[in-house]
């Protein structure tokens, strides 16, 4: 009996070892103090984008999704939401297909260049809430070729969205979030 309950346990072990897919670390900072409020900043990586940020620890993680594509984090109390995410851009078009799809869904106050990609600020059209988020895309060689031979982009989303009456509490948030972004 203790050889079959040893010869088991081996055996989950071993499948363990084989799950090779995305991985996500998740790592605390020191507290911080804002307004009533003691914030941890917590570090997410998704590993299959190789994308990491901080995220206050008031805002609690979703479910990631099956294809490991990003993660979602939640604050109930303020209904603020923050969304990474990433995706292989398959047809090489860049960022004008993304940006031409905010058209549908944001008032956008401003959209500002930066690095790689742009900032968006807007206002959700069906909810009201400020949008902010900070979009950009770099090569990979890992995610595959292009037909001409050049490696592959991959798109990174950052989102942040929260009522318009919370804008001075997160506005500090979104500056240490986009701080350590990469």
């Amino acid at each position: 009996m203790r050889l079959a309950i040893f010869v088991l346990l081996l055996a989950i072990i071993g499948c363990k070892s084989e799950n090779k897919g995305p991985q996500e670390v998740i790592e605390s900072k020191p507290l911080e103090i804002s307004g009533n409020e003691i914030i941890n900043y917590i570090t997410y990586c998704n590993d299959r984008f190789d994308v990491c940020m901080i995220y206050p620890s008031n805002f609690s993680a979703q479910l990631e999704p099956a294809n490991g594509d990003g993660r979602t984090f939640r604050n109930e109390i303020d209904s603020a939401e923050i969304v990474l995410y990433g995706y292989i851009d398959q047809t090489n078009q860049g960022l004008q297909p993304q940006l031409d799809l905010y058209k549908e869904f944001l008032e956008i106050e401003n959209q500002n260049k930066i690095d790689n990609g742009y900032e968006i600020l807007g206002k959700d059209l069906e909810t009201g809430f400020i949008h902010k988020e900070r979009i950009f895309i770099k090569p990979d060689t890992t995610a595959g070729k292009y037909t001409d031979g050049t490696p592959m982009n991959i798109i990174y989303s950052l989102q942040f969205t929260y009522p318009q009456e919370k804008d001075k509490k997160y506005k500090k948030y979104w500056s240490k979030m986009i701080e350590k972004l990469n």
